[in-house]
C-alpha cells in the first residue's frame, strides 16, 4: 500500500469518529456544591475599643475574626441622644467660649461615629427653619437619653440662679427635665447622664443633681468613651451569674458547754437521784472534766446556788474516781 492509499484510510477513520461523537448524548454531571452565599454580617465594637489596625497581616485578621467583640449584644436600633450644654459662662472670654464649642462639638462627633445618634443644636445653626423657642423642649422629649455637659453655667439654668435674660435655650431643657422628674422619677434618672469634659470639673454639678450617673470623658483620649457607651448600648463589663446552690456545711461543735451547765444545774435532771439505766453508755471522762470545770467557774463567780454546785461536783469527783480507778 503506497502513501496515497494510507492518506485515504486515515481520512476515513477520522471521519467515523466524528460521526460516533455527534450520536452521543450529554453527559450528566451532579455536584453536592452548594450555591455560594454572602457571609453574616458580625456587629462590631466600636473601632477604638477593637483597637484593630487597618494595615494588620494575615494572622492578626484572623486573629481578630475569632476574638468575640465588645458589641456581640448590642442594640439593634440606633439611640437618640442629646447633648444638653451652655454656650458660655459670663467669666469666659471669646477664646475660652469658642475651645468650649469645640470641645461639646467634638464629643457629639464620637458619639455619632460610634453609632450614637447623638443630635446638639451647633448642628442647626445656620437652619433657617430652626424654631429655638420649642427646640430644646422637643428634642429633651423625644430624646432616650439626655447627656449634660456640665459646666458653671449649666448648673445656674437648672438651678435657677442665671440672669433673667441669658441661657433661655437651656432653662427650658432643664424645666423639661424637672417636669419629666414630677411625672415619674425613674424616668428622668435613666433619661438624663451628666458628662463632665476634660476642661471643666466635678465641683459644677450641683448638689440635688447628685443622684444622677456621670462620667469623665477626654474628646481626645478615645478609651474615655468606653463606660459612657457600655451604659448607653447596655452592654455591662461584668454580667452576674446565676445564683447557685448553697453548700451544707458541719457544725464544729455539736454541743455547747453552756447546755452542758444548764443540764447540770436543771432541778429536774442535775439535782435530783440519777439512776443509770443499764443500757445507757458509760459517762466521758472529758465530758465530766468539762462540766466539773464549768460548775468550779460558776461558783466563784457566785451565779449559782453554793449547795447544789458542790454537791454536783463532789458527785462528779466520785464519777471520775471511779472511771480511773
Amino acid at each position: 500500500m503506497d502513501g496515497k492509499d494510507a492518506f485515504k484510510n486515515v481520512l476515513q477513520a477520522v471521519q467515523l469518529i466524528q460521526t460516533d461523537l455527534s450520536n452521543m448524548s450529554e453527559p450528566k454531571i451532579t455536584t453536592t456544591l452548594e450555591p455560594i452565599t454572602a457571609p453574616p454580617t458580625v456587629s462590631e465594637a466600636p473601632s477604638f475599643v477593637r483597637n484593630v489596625q487597618h494595615d494588620e497581616g494575615v494572622e492578626g485578621r484572623a486573629r481578630s475574626e475569632k476574638e468575640p467583640s465588645l458589641t456581640t449584644t448590642a442594640v439593634s436600633k440606633s439611640l437618640k441622644v442629646l447633648v444638653s450644654w451652655a454656650h458660655k459662662d459670663e467669666s469666659w472670654n471669646t477664646k475660652e467660649t469658642a475651645a468650649w464649642e469645640t470641645e461639646v462639638m467634638d464629643f457629639a462627633l464620637v458619639l455619632r461615629h460610634n453609632g450614637i445618634d447623638a443630635d446638639v443644636d451647633l448642628f442647626y445653626s445656620h437652619d433657617k427653619l430652626a424654631d429655638w423657642t420649642r427646640f430644646g423642649q422637643k428634642a429633651v422629649e423625644e430624646s432616650e437619653y439626655v447627656l449634660v455637659a456640665m459646666t458653671k453655667a449649666w448648673a445656674e439654668r437648672w438651678s435657677g440662679t442665671n440672669k433673667p435674660n441669658v441661657g433661655a435655650g437651656v432653662a427650658v431643657e432643664a424645666d423639661t427635665l424637672k417636669g419629666i422628674f414630677n411625672t415619674n422619677q425613674d424616668s428622668l434618672q435613666n433619661k438624663l447622664k451628666i458628662v463632665v469634659l476634660a476642661s471643666k470639673g466635678a465641683s459644677d454639678i450641683p448638689h440635688d443633681m447628685a443622684r444622677f450617673q456621670r462620667f469623665h470623658v477626654d474628646v481626645n483620649k478615645p478609651e474615655t468613651f468606653t463606660d459612657l457607651l457600655r451604659t448607653l448600648t447596655n452592654q455591662p463589663y461584668y454580667v452576674k451569674p446565676p445564683l447557685g446552690n448553697v453548700p451544707v456545711l458541719s457544725p464544729a461543735v455539736r454541743r455547747a458547754p453552756r447546755q452542758l451547765a444548764s443540764d447540770a444545774l436543771s432541778p429536774s435532771r442535775a439535782m435530783s437521784p440519777r439512776l443509770v439505766s443499764p443500757h445507757e453508755p458509760p459517762a466521758d471522762p472529758e465530758n465530766l472534766k468539762q462540766e466539773y470545770d464549768f460548775l468550779s467557774a460558776e461558783l466563784k463567780l457566785g451565779h449559782a446556788d453554793t449547795t447544789k454546785v458542790l454537791k454536783k461536783m463532789s458527785k462528779i469527783r466520785q464519777q471520775l474516781q471511779e472511771l480511773e480507778g
